[in-house]
């Protein structure tokens, strides 16, 4: 298939289509079947110490190479014809650091299959999409997930997240009640420390009167030395206990978030989603969002913020992306996205 001009791609999806499978039995992939096209193994050369062409990684050495070292499947002139069909075809390699993604959401964006998004170019660099991992390796019998426009899927979350938890009058309310819950927990602590103090008071009034019966001689040493312990342990007992919860109380502090800073914060983030560069705005969007995931017409947005103060734990909101294909309804390269697609917010506990 490679003498063929077959890329790597259209091999592993004909491989799998005919129910062939890898040494460990999955699925065939264009990086699995990159590595075995380039694998001098098959010709009977042991190669160690590195790749060819490549020095070992400690020594700076070359490789050692053993020919004929077991009987050969494929020959030598073979392999070669391969290899230089695929570097004829292979793409200029690039450092990343010179050419940096773009893609605002990528490493956040999977498929419902597990795999991750990907960022996709096509038509000479003239339309990029997102794309499952999965079903670019394997094909779309592996994964039949929607190939996903960038502009519209990346303005679809921000704008998401801009109005349904970068809201202003939902963070007065989260404000609102965590101040509630922090008051709530300062009367707690007062409340503790006030009963570990009667009990203290309590332990010291059982301790004067045994004193007071061993210096009237009502009672001997003998008899009230184990009472006397115990009493002084629980004593030493109540004393640290009441250490922890004056410092819990020192550190948790009575003072409450200002609404007004909360606002003008909240106003800076929204700002920076829009304005900022593509590494700043990616480096906002690790600090709360989990993960996205796509699965058919809806996208799951899981974050760290609390959800609004309806209280519901998932909110399948009102606006939808209407994606469209420059190929038009039931394009080529990219059916089935004339549909709507919405999204919803998932919310993990507060971590205020």
């Amino acid at each position: 298939m490679a003498l063929k001009r077959m890329g790597c791609k259209q091999i592993a999806m004909t491989l799998n289509r005919e129910g062939f499978f890898t040494g460990t039995g999955q699925r065939w992939g264009k990086t699995t079947v990159h590595k075995v096209l380039n694998n001098e193994t098959y010709c009977g050369t042991l190669v160690f110490g590195g790749r060819p062409g490549h020095p070992a990684i400690h020594s700076g050495e070359p490789p050692v190479r053993v020919e004929n070292a077991w009987p050969a499947i494929i020959d030598k002139e073979t392999f070669q014809q391969v290899q230089r069909i695929m570097s004829k075809n292979a793409p200029r390699a690039v450092h990343p650091r010179i050419v940096p993604s773009f893609y605002l959401l990528s490493g956040l964006l999977f498929c419902s299959c597990g795999s991750a998004m990907v960022g996709r170019s096509a038509k000479s660099h003239r339309y990029y999409y997102y794309t499952c991992n999965k079903s670019c390796k394997q094909g779309r019998e592996a994964c039949n997930s929607r190939i996903l426009p960038k502009e519209k899927i990346e303005r679809l979350v921000i704008d998401q997240i801009k109005s349904k938890i970068l809201d202003g009058k939902y963070l007065e309310e989260l404000v609102r009640l965590v101040n509630v819950e922090l008051d709530a927990g300062h009367v707690l602590i007062k409340e503790q420390i006030a009963n570990i103090e009667s009990e203290i008071q309590e332990v010291e009034n059982r301790l004067s009167r045994l004193y007071e019966a061993l210096e009237t001689g009502k009672l001997n040493l003998d008899d009230l030395s184990p009472r006397i312990k115990e009493l002084r342990a629980k004593q030493d007992e109540l004393g640290k206990t009441r250490v922890v919860a004056e410092a819990e109380m020192t550190l948790q502090g009575c003072q409450q978030l200002d609404v007004k800073a909360v606002s003008t914060y909240v106003a800076d983030l929204r700002n920076l989603l829009e304005e900022s560069e593509v590494a700043q705005r990616k480096a906002f969007l690790r600090s709360f969002v989990k993960k996205i995931v796509v699965d058919k017409e809806k996208v799951r947005l899981y974050y760290r913020l609390p959800v609004p103060p309806s209280g519901k734990r998932m909110e399948e909101l009102g606006g939808v992306l209407p994606i469209d294909t420059p190929s038009g309804d039931r394009g080529i390269r990219t059916p089935d996205l004339c549909h709507d697609m919405a999204v919803v917010l998932h919310s993990s506990p507060p971590f205020f």
